[in-house]
């Protein structure tokens, strides 16, 4: 007989403190598996004797190693320590070996266990760990184990499925008993392995192999593979304790959201048959996300408004159908038909305790002829042979089961969930406090106050800090704080009204408002308008108040204001400043000028500059957007202008889109220059004007010389006319107005007959500039562009005389003068390139022009006769054209169309209405205007409006063209983005007829910088 005193840790299984009883045929562990045989070894015959490993066999109260059947002469061996030598004690077995504690945490594994699952101790933390959580058989053997802990259960084995390390699975029987200490009760929990996989191997029999398949089947916890029923060997409570302990420890060990329903995915799939079962949360945003056992995460999709799961959590009401329900519902409208068909589908909605639903628990039988395919389509994540028949329905207990799990799952999702949330609203509470702009601050019952913000702190002149945790009555004045209590009505200052605030329901959430002087830090008195409301507290916490304070304008010092004064300020302020933007008006901007003139004349080092102010094209935004967008853009305006200037300066509004600065005591005339290109500079950013950015300049007059004025209405008048000057050389512009060059201002008469006699003399030249492919870089179309070959000046660039000719009326000619020499380019370029060539010429039409009565018939019949192909031609219009006249353009866009002509919007982005009206004109292309691209590469704001155009251009069918690039990181950044054709000096510069026939002849990529 085999030496027992290596297992002598393992006595009193059956709970006696000093001896067990021999199993026998009605013995409670009578059927199990013999375990000398498990361990490895043989009852009858002890292993060789190694010096540090005692033998593994026989074991007292196991078949095989009874203490009445050991040898007559054997001495009682005393019992070792609480958890004994496990490592020697299970160390060789042939068996997988785990031995926890009654909290189910590890103490031991044997080699053998880790070489089955493919994993060491440090991945099992305890039975409850996601690794030994989520296949069939989990629950029983959970519920077996906590019988087996608690002492109302000797042991028992079952069946349960294993994940290995390698991701396979490994079907096993489970052996479960209990060691007990000297007073009888559990002292750890031995768990041991079996393969099943691995005993079934071998054998080619069909009913063997048959049998094995079946038994792979991932029937769930007391269900019987032989009869269909129930097997009494887990009773549902049994179940339900094992599920709510399993939930459970996912809650508390689980920290996301996401984390936590995929766990309580593995759980369920334990607890029912038919396939894995999924959880399907929905958030409320018509979207849902599906977890699933086999999934490493949520699965977010669209919500299909009829599916099942879409009726269980609409309804809250428990579904179970079987195939031929599914399809009467199906034809019936009421929800989707499943692809393939389940034989049974069960759908519980996970309700919490407050009666909110959020989801539903989907599980589902497989129909008999849709086994292959449901094998071959989860046969990466849980391969499971097919079933030898079909998996019976869900049984009234599954349901009821389900039911009871479900609700402390949705309590958990919803604690996570709202905690979340909650997390979310206090760090934004904290932002938003912190970062107001009025002075706020949270009192106490007491007085006390709790917390404040950083406006708060420097509207008194503390620092940061100082202020939580101080009385509020320290920061009245003492000469008025009785006279504050008298006006609050004893009841809002006052420390006692505040604390019996918290038991007046009446009283929660009203409001107060006065104004009284505070103490500074400095000893200052200021005044300050202030608001308190009492605010409702939360079950269990006591009401707080909510202080707001803002300084009054020139409340310094001034204890003992009556209404009186304070309305009689109020006039002052409203006759001297402009009620929109706040600044100065032109009343008060001129005194203060005559006070700088005046100073001017005592003082020969003072100087100082006036600058008038007038935005670009703020007509367009107010009849576009609206007059409430375009007085939101005013104040934007003053509000991006004033942190140019410096303390001593004035900006104030002359009236409309005018404004003016006063720069007083200037250095030198370099200093002025610095703060307009410092104004410029600022106003190059887009304002945000009702959801749409408008991009905005200025044209600015400067007077410098404004000592030698007699009048400041003489001053403002000059700098009105610099104003003019600038506008009129282009927008964004300053001029500095001198008298002296007035006169040799240009002879604008002059100039308009030189343009004229230029069209006939031949001084309008085409230059041409290459469209080209970002992603081959090879010519795809031209873009003519205008210059004027002056016999004096040179070569004139469109800037030079556009605007006269404008002005002057001529524009219509000149463009019609322009397309007469573009379609001669189109004929001789299409001449010399062949028909097959695929290129395109670009020309330029003014809004001007195209507005003319005969302009269609006009520009076609010059179409026709130059003997050009209509669609070797391409009109870009400029988006401001869509503004007005929406039917008349429309009208016209149409004709051009049907003549083949295409039409390119250019300068898209820089207007304000063409997002609401692009969808209905016949546009082929638009084009990115450069002030978005040429900042593509490094600015944020100009990616998102150019991958916003490009976006919105592609779902509208029409191709985009990016200006102005200039630099291979622009391209690439460009490609990325979806926009496929670009022009620029990057590729080439505009260049006349000769060379950019040479260009094209190539028919090559075009390299960079070939112009």
């Amino acid at each position: 007989m085999a030496d027992m005193s290596g297992m002598s840790g393992m006595s009193g299984i059956s709970g006696a403190p000093t001896h067990a009883p021999c199993v026998s045929g009605d013995s409670p562990f009578a059927g199990l598996p013999d375990l000398a045989a498990m361990l490895g070894t043989s009852p009858t015959r002890a292993l060789p004797e190694e010096p540090a490993t005692p033998p593994a066999s026989g074991m007292p109260g196991i078949p095989g190693g009874n203490a009445e059947c050991a040898a007559p002469h054997a001495s009682p061996v005393p019992r070792p320590s609480p958890h004994g030598d496990l490592a020697a004690q299970f160390g060789t077995a042939g068996i997988g070996v785990c031995v926890f504690d009654p909290a189910g945490q590890l103490l031991y594994m044997n080699g053998r266990m880790a070489d089955l699952l493919g994993c060491g101790p440090e991945d099992i933390p305890s039975l409850f760990c996601a690794r030994m959580v989520g296949l069939e058989g989990t629950a029983d053997v959970l519920a077996l184990f906590l019988r087996v802990a608690s002492g109302q259960d000797e042991g028992g084995s079952v069946r349960k499925r294993f994940l290995r390390g390698d991701g396979g699975t490994m079907l096993a029987s489970v052996t479960l008993y209990a060691v007990h200490d000297a007073l009888g009760l559990p002292l750890h929990v031995v768990h041991l392995v079996r393969p099943l996989d691995r005993t079934d191997r071998g054998s080619d029999r069909p009913d063997i192999q048959a049998r094995r398949r079946f038994d792979d089947v991932p029937f769930p916890v007391g269900w019987s593979a032989t009869d269909g029923a129930h097997a009494p060997g887990t009773a549902r409570p049994d179940r339900y304790r094992a599920a709510l302990h399993l939930i459970a420890h996912a809650t508390l060990h689980e920290p996301e959201p996401d984390g936590l329903a995929l766990a309580f995915a593995r759980i369920f799939r334990s607890l029912l048959p038919g396939e894995p079962p999924q959880l399907v949360v929905y958030p409320g945003d018509g979207s849902r996300t599906v977890y699933a056992s086999a999934d490493a995460a949520g699965r977010r999709d669209a919500a299909p408004p009829c599916d099942l799961a879409a009726r269980v959590y609409l309804r809250g009401e428990t579904v179970r159908v079987d195939a031929d329900e599914l399809r009467e519902l199906a034809e019936l409208g009421e929800c989707l038909l499943p692809d393939p068909v389940p034989a049974h589908w069960l759908g519980v909605p996970l309700r919490t305790r407050t009666g909110e639903v959020l989801g539903a628990i989907v599980c589902r039988v497989e129909g008999e002829g849709d086994a292959d395919r449901v094998d071959r389509a989860e046969a990466q994540a849980l391969p499971r042979p097919a079933p030898a028949r079909p998996r019976p329905d869900f049984s009234a207990e599954d349901r009821r089961l389900l039911e009871l799990v479900s609700g402390h799952v949705a309590d958990a999702l919803a604690a996570r969930r709202d905690l979340g949330r909650r997390a979310l609203d206090e760090v934004r509470f904290r932002a938003s406090f912190m970062d107001a702009v009025a002075g706020m601050a949270l009192l106490d019952a007491g007085g006390r106050l709790l917390a404040v913000n950083r406006a708060f702190e420097a509207a008194f002149g503390y620092p940061d800090g100082v202020l939580a945790g101080t009385e509020l009555r320290d920061l009245l004045p003492p000469d008025v704080a009785g006279q504050a209590l008298r006006e609050f009505g004893g009841l809002w200052l006052s420390v006692s009204a505040i604390r019996a605030a918290a038991g007046m329901g009446e009283a929660t959430g009203a409001m107060v408002e006065t104004s009284w002087p505070f103490l500074r830090a400095d000893g200052e008195k200021r005044w300050m308008q202030q608001s308190l409301r009492i605010l409702t507290g939360e079950a269990g916490h006591p009401p707080c108040a909510l202080l707001q304070v803002t300084p009054l304008e020139g409340g310094n010092g001034r204890a003992g204001r009556d209404p009186a004064a304070r309305d009689e300020e109020r006039m002052t302020q409203t006759a001297f400043h402009d009620v929109l933007t706040g600044l100065p008006n032109r009343v008060l901007l001129l005194d203060r000028v005559e006070s700088a003139l005046k100073r001017a004349r005592r003082h020969d080092h003072y100087r100082f500059a006036v600058l008038f102010l007038d935005i670009d094209r703020f007509k367009v935004v107010n009849e576009s957007l609206g007059h409430r967008a375009g007085d939101e853009l005013l104040r934007l305006f003053s509000d991006r202008v004033l942190p140019c200037l410096r303390e001593v300066d004035t900006l104030a509004r002359c009236g409309g889109d005018e404004f003016a600065v006063l720069l007083d005591d200037v250095e030198d005339m370099a200093e002025v220059g610095t703060i307009v290109e410092r104004i410029q500079d600022a106003l190059r950013t887009p304002f945000p004007v009702h959801d749409t950015e408008v991009y905005m300049a200025a044209s600015i007059g400067v007077v410098v010389r404004a000592r030698q004025y007699t009048s400041a209405e003489d001053i403002l008048r000059d700098a009105d006319l610099a104003m003019f000057r600038a506008k009129e050389s282009g927008k964004g512009r300053y001029e500095l107005f001198d008298e002296d060059v007035v006169p040799a201002a240009p002879d604008k008469l002059r100039r308009e007959n030189e343009l004229r006699r230029a069209m006939e003399r031949g001084e309008i030249e085409l230059y041409f500039q290459p469209v080209v492919s970002l992603r081959t870089a090879r010519i795809t179309g031209l873009e003519a562009l205008v210059r004027w070959n002056h016999p004096e000046l040179g070569l004139l660039a469109p800037s030079d005389f556009i605007p006269l000719a404008e002005e002057s009326g001529l524009i219509y000619h000149l463009d019609r003068h322009v397309l007469e020499l573009g379609c001669a380019s189109v004929r001789a370029l299409r001449e010399r390139a062949g028909p097959a060539a695929e290129f395109a010429l670009n020309l330029n039409i003014s809004a001007r022009s195209f507005r003319r009565w005969n302009m269609v018939e006009s520009y076609s019949a010059v179409i026709l006769e130059s003997g050009c192909n209509p669609l070797d031609v391409r009109l870009e219009i400029t988006e401001s054209l869509l503004l007005t006249g929406v039917d008349s353009v429309t009208d016209k866009l149409w004709k051009f169309k049907e003549l083949g002509v295409s039409l390119v919007l250019d300068d898209f982005g820089t207007g304000y209405s063409s997002l609401n009206y692009l969808r209905q004109f016949p546009m082929d292309m638009i084009k990115i205007d450069k002030s978005f691209t040429s900042r593509v590469h490094e600015e944020k704001a100009a990616y998102g409006i150019v991958q916003s155009i490009v976006s919105l251009g592609r779902g509208l069918g029409l191709g985009v063209v990016a200006e102005g690039i200039e630099r291979p990181e622009q391209a690439e950044v460009l490609l990325e983005l979806g926009c496929l054709y670009a022009q620029g000096f990057l590729y080439s510069r505009p260049l006349p007829f000769d060379r950019i026939v040479k260009v094209l002849e190539r028919r090559s990529p075009l390299p960079l910088s070939a112009g």
